[in-house]
């Protein structure tokens, strides 16, 4: 008797058990899933809008195509190309044309050209200094790839960026660049280049309200930037090229030339502002162009008019120059 108790005893108590077993299961699968709560949440400051103190272009919202910079360059650049023979009399014919064509505008409007073989600069109004709209985006482009090339940060990084800013003139890709390699990465480049009109204190969008002061810049200075960017004295080869390249993006151009042509610029036009700055290079020729205009009539019309007078001096249509 004793063990039949003691065997029932035994059965109640492994039931139990089981019991016990399925029940704590069916609560564990049916507990819900607590998800931990982070202990710092980051918040976002609102921007105040300060009164505006400089002209700033409307920004484009893009998503862009990336240039690959392991693949080979946006373009292909010759390092070394091979100039036919200038003659110093045309260069002084060409300014006294261009002159012309400018003087019934005044200082409204100035143009510097610089022959890439010999570093001969003639000039228009070339030290009257302008605000250059986003034609000093170029400045910007260099400081960020010379950090690039420095080890700041990989290319990766800001190549997006890079070709909204420079195909569409986006403003907040340029402000986001610009606050990535600082001001005094691009003073940098301004003293090195020895770009002694200019001054870049603020950007387009969110850096539109770094200083109290408009950008600047004159057509001699902007001509000297283009001039050293292509003589290798501020970027090493392969970062200078893929700067070439990625010039080459803008699809607003002031500056003529023919298709098949390179032109590496960077243009510029907010109210009555109208800017563009660069190098031409083709068919054994290349000069850098800088054009600045404030409250021209027909400025759009009168750049192309007279780097299309350029143009056609360098790759010897004279009769441009002469009269015909």
């Amino acid at each position: 008797m004793e063990r039949k108790r003691a065997l029932a005893a035994l059965l109640c108590g492994i039931l139990l058990i089981v019991f016990i077993t399925s029940c704590g299961q069916e609560e564990k699968a049916g507990s819900p899933t607590v998800t931990p709560v982070p202990t710092q949440v980051p918040t976002i400051a609102p921007r105040a809008e300060p009164r505006v103190l400089v002209p700033v272009e409307t920004t484009v919202s893009v998503e862009p195509p990336l240039v690959t910079p392991s693949a080979e360059p946006p373009v292909e650049v010759a390092t070394t190309p091979t100039f036919r023979p200038l003659e110093r009399q045309s260069l002084a014919a060409l300014r006294q044309k261009l002159a012309a064509e400018i003087a019934p505008y005044g200082e409204s409007v100035a143009i510097a050209v610089t022959s890439l073989q010999t570093g001969e600069t003639i000039a228009v109004n070339g030290d009257t200094v302008f605000y250059p709209a986003s034609a000093i985006k170029a400045i910007a482009l260099l400081s960020v790839l010379k950090d690039v090339e420095d080890g700041l940060y990989p290319l990766a990084d800001v190549e997006e960026k890079i070709v909204a800013m420079m195909t569409y003139s986006d403003n907040t890709a340029a402000d986001v660049l610009i606050d990535k390699t600082g001001f005094d990465r691009i003073d940098a480049i301004i003293e090195r280049v020895g770009l002694t009109s200019t001054l870049f204190c603020h950007g387009f969008d969110f850096l539109a309200y770094a200083c109290h002061t408009p950008n600047r810049m004159s057509a001699i200075d902007a001509n000297r930037l283009w001039q050293a960017l292509y003589d290798g004295k501020i970027l090493a080869d392969n970062y200078r090229t893929l700067a070439l390249g990625y010039s080459a993006l803008p699809e607003v151009r002031f500056i003529f030339a023919p298709e098949g042509f390179l032109v590496a610029h960077k243009s510029g036009y907010v109210d009555e502002y109208i800017a563009d700055s660069g190098l031409v290079i083709g068919n054994g020729s290349g000069y850098a162009v800088s054009l600045f205009s404030a409250g021209a009539d027909g400025a759009e019309g009168l750049a192309q008019e007279l780097t299309e007078i350029v143009f056609a001096w360098f790759f010897g249509a004279t009769q441009a120059i002469d009269g015909g």
